[in-house]
């Protein structure tokens, strides 16, 4: 029970000081996405499924790793979603589905996002 308890504050930590606060450049994002992959495997023998505590983590290194023209595409439909247009909130739900980002809120990813320079 330690180690899941150890596992939300490091999520937490990670999260919310560095995934939405740092500034990402596309090497530093598949950095920081190495790095969250080796804590997830800290963890492996300590606690069953140690990868759940850290889906939100694990999708904002999905996002961060866009590449441009994905990047973009995604900015708009979240963008759009943000300013409350019905459809563009459904079509962005989609497309951070599609991308495996099923935990992340659209306020969320938007957040993550604006960290990559």
């Amino acid at each position: 029970m330690a180690r899941s308890t150890e596992c939300s504050l490091l999520f937490r930590i990670l999260y919310n000081d560095v995934a939405t606060e740092a500034q990402f450049s596309t090497d530093g994002a598949r950095q920081f996405s190495t790095d969250v992959d080796a804590i997830v495997a800290v963890f492996r023998p300590y606690t069953p499924r140690p990868g759940s505590h850290f889906r939100e983590l694990r999708e904002a290194c999905t996002l961060l790793l866009l590449d441009e023209e994905s990047l973009a595409e995604v900015e708009d439909l979240l963008l759009d979603a943000t300013e409350g247009k019905t459809s563009s909130v459904e079509e962005a739900r989609a497309k951070l589905n599609a991308l495996g980002v099923l935990n992340l809120s659209i306020e969320q990813a938007e957040s993550v996002l604006a960290q990559r320079v």
